[in-house]
């Protein structure tokens, strides 16, 4: 039985319809409902003269990173009434990092029974190309994911 659910959020339509879903699916059931927004810390990898690569870190202007806070809460407080549209009560949390690696580690730490998030459809190749954070997800918590398109 499913009684602890994260929802990963980023403000984007997709997630709007995985908070949604999860919502109209959870409405009637006895579940702890999680909404989880990622931040991604910018970052980039360096190319030292002879090829070998090194991850470099930004460092973020105080201001930017406030910023970027409030707009994270900005997108939890939308999803949340979202939800509270639907009749369901939620809380949020916020954690900062690369999005695919902190949903898998909060899902795990947290002791999730299932792992809700919007997927954007962009297919195989694009998604390995650029990276599919939802991809990434499915392929690595520890628990059920639920993709919602």
């Amino acid at each position: 039985m499913v009684k602890k659910v994260l929802v990963a959020v980023d403000g984007s339509e997709p997630s709007g319809r995985a908070v949604t879903f999860a919502a109209e699916l959870f409405r009637e059931k006895d579940a702890e409902i999680v909404l989880l927004h990622v931040v991604e810390e910018p970052g980039y990898v360096g190319m030292w003269a002879d090829g070998i690569m090194s991850p470099e870190v930004i460092v973020i202007p105080a201001e930017v990173r406030q910023e970027m806070e409030r707009r994270a809460e900005d997108i939890l407080e939308s999803s949340r009434k979202m939800m509270e549209e639907k009749g369901m009560m939620a809380v949020g949390k916020i954690r900062w990092g690369n999005p695919a690696a902190e949903i898998i580690e909060e899902a795990s730490t947290g002791s999730y029974d299932l792992v809700v998030l919007g997927t954007h459809g962009h297919g195989a190749l694009r998604g390995f190309i650029m990276g599919s954070v939802s991809d990434r997800v499915a392929r690595h918590a520890h628990c059920p994911v639920l993709l919602v398109r």
